[in-house]
């Protein structure tokens, strides 16, 4: 029988999920909004859904995408009530403050830390990184995630939690209420964030927790071959589908990475 994993190897493992996420984003935001080239593919989102707004509108597009994050932040907070009523207020009150500080760690890189330097075409004095809804919205999944029932089956829910995060990314992209580096760089965020929190989640099992986290990596590489193939076709027409599907891929393999970071740690 393996010795159960101590305290400290609990704290370096948050440590460690926790720095590879914020380099991660630290490296998205240098390449997508720091340099030129970075700049033209991020500029390119802009195409990715014309088809779609000239197909659903605009407005209906920008509307669901507004509402989209509450389908998350909704349960989230429900689960966080019924802690309460429960009486377990610490437990409680790290949950009610994730979202809370991924808002306002988001709004701070947003409007204030983060800039976008003029670079020439693509370059603009707005920054746009990160995307403030989809960060909370990711950070309302992990809220969930942490205090789901003992009886529900999360190996069944994961993958449910993370098409919703791909596609909200896609929407709001399609929607013009984001850009790629602000989507991902939303995920990567809310990563960060939910693997330093003391949200005490319980376990997945090792063969479940094994088969998503193969699927999230294949799930990112495929993201990835897509929208490189949205970049080596000078982002034609054509490919509009093909690029929204690899950002919503892209997406669901971070929020997949986000989730099953959790259940490795404990609250002290």
């Amino acid at each position: 029988m393996s010795a159960s994993p101590t305290p400290s190897t609990h704290r370096a493992w948050s440590l460690l999920a926790t720095l590879a996420f914020a380099g991660a984003f630290v490296g998205a935001y240098w390449w997508f909004v720091r340099t030129e080239a970075g700049q033209e593919f991020d500029h390119s989102s802009l195409a990715v859904g014309i088809d779609l707004r000239e197909t659903i509108g605009q407005d209906q597009l920008s509307a669901a995408a507004r509402l989209g994050p509450w389908i998350a932040v909704v349960p989230a907070s429900a689960l966080i009530l019924a802690t309460l009523l429960r009486r377990r207020w610490r437990r409680a009150m790290w949950a009610a403050g994730l979202p809370v500080a991924t808002y306002l760690l988001a709004t701070a890189l947003h409007d204030v830390i983060l800039s976008r330097p003029y670079l020439g075409e693509y370059g603009y004095g707005i920054n746009t990184v990160p995307s403030e809804h989809l960060a909370v919205a990711i950070a309302s999944l992990a809220v969930i995630w942490s205090l789901l029932p003992q009886g529900v089956w999360r190996g069944v829910l994961l993958p449910f939690m993370v098409a919703y995060a791909g596609l909200l990314a896609a929407l709001e992209v399609t929607s013009f209420a984001a850009l790629f580096a602000d989507v991902l760089c939303a995920v990567l965020l809310a990563g960060a964030l939910a693997a330093s929190w003391s949200l005490e989640p319980r376990p997945l099992g090792r063969t479940a927790a094994w088969v998503h986290g193969v699927l999230g990596v294949a799930s990112g590489a495929v993201g990835a071959w897509l929208l490189l193939g949205w970049a080596g076709s000078a982002y034609e027409s054509e490919q509009q589908a093909m690029a929204c599907l690899g950002l919503g891929l892209t997406v669901a393999s971070g929020t997949t990475a986000v989730l099953l970071t959790l259940p490795r740690r404990r609250a002290g």
